[in-house]
């Protein structure tokens, strides 16, 4: 691969990446709709208490699927992350700015693999490369805003070499489990299958 493919995936994946970021932000930022006066003046009170109801149901719905499709993103996002790699990144950042999605538990699992890479100087001499993408998000166990298990399908594209970079690519799924701290999802294991 030449240096100007190597730039465009890298670029690609920067607007996957604030592509999601704003997709998450709206999901964060909505408001619900103003309601509309049309002047009528509806007495019936029985019919009224019906359509709370049926409201409160279509919201608690909107809510299970706001929520879903938070974690979902999370997932995918945390896949790519902890799955991609750069010889030419500074210091493992691709996994530090993922810390605000983590529990503690993973915030000092990637603190101790980052580290044990770092001492056990395995980093390759030459460029090294490996760029991930989710294919999807396999809900393999859900418990509504406590915790959730996902598979998340990827391809890897694997590079190395600068002059003459050789690429192969593979598929992996990573399984993640998330829970739900605060009023947000953070991932709190991930494993490569």
């Amino acid at each position: 691969m030449s240096k100007k493919s190597i730039l465009k995936i890298i670029l690609i994946v920067l607007a996957v990446f604030i592509l999601l970021i704003a997709f998450l932000w709206f999901f964060y930022n909505r408001e619900a709709s103003p309601a509309v006066n049309n002047g009528a003046d509806n007495r019936n009170y029985g019919s009224l208490n019906r359509n709370s109801s049926n409201n409160n149901s279509a919201n608690q719905q909107n809510g299970a699927v706001n929520s879903t499709v938070e974690f979902m993103s999370i997932a995918k996002l945390a896949a790519e992350r902890f799955g991609s790699y750069s010889s030419d990144t500074h210091n493992f950042e691709n996994l530090r700015d993922m810390k605000y999605l983590m529990t503690d538990k993973m915030k000092q699992q990637t603190d101790d693999l980052i580290d044990g890479l770092l001492i056990d100087n395995s980093l390759p001499q030459e460029y090294y490369g490996v760029t991930t993408n989710a294919l999807s998000v396999k809900i393999i166990s859900h418990n509504k805003k406590q915790d959730v298990e996902v598979v998340v399908p990827c391809q890897k594209v694997e590079t190395k070499g600068r002059d003459n970079p050789i690429s192969k690519t593979k598929y992996q799924s990573a399984r993640i489990k998330m829970l739900y701290v605060n009023e947000k999802w953070l991932v709190d294991e991930l494993q490569w299958e």
